[in-house]
């Protein structure tokens, strides 16, 4: 098991590989068409480090997972039926898929306690 912090390090680890891996592809092969897909490990590692680290973040996982299904849907829609114009809004799911998760999972913390009161008040 991952701590939140190792998990946290690993994401921001990939994320700077992976745009590494992408410069070095795209200027030594010229595969700037293909390279972009190297940044596809960057969510597919937060996702895994969440699992392992033991994160109670549906909602993140849930939109996670959605991110990564948006994206082959992408690809499907504009390899094989070359839709890629109207294909982009696929990922539209994305940010309503992360709202609506919000609301029903019980990710959020409150800042105080409600028994707390506020150090200047009797």
């Amino acid at each position: 098991m991952l701590t939140k912090k190792q998990a946290d390090s690993l994401v921001g680890l990939v994320a700077v590989l992976a745009a590494t891996a992408f410069l070095l592809i795209g200027f030594l092969t010229n595969a700037w068409h293909v390279a972009w897909l190297v940044f596809l490990l960057i969510p597919v590692t937060a996702i895994l480090s969440g699992l392992l680290s033991g994160d109670k973040d549906i909602g993140g996982l849930i939109t996670g997972m959605v991110a990564i299904l948006a994206t082959i849907a992408y690809m499907i829609m504009g390899f094989v039926f070359n839709l890629w114009h109207p294909g982009w809004l696929v990922f539209m799911i994305i940010p309503i898929t992360a709202i609506i998760a919000g609301m029903f999972t019980d990710d959020k913390k409150p800042d105080n306690k409600p028994d707390e009161q506020d150090p200047g008040q009797d």
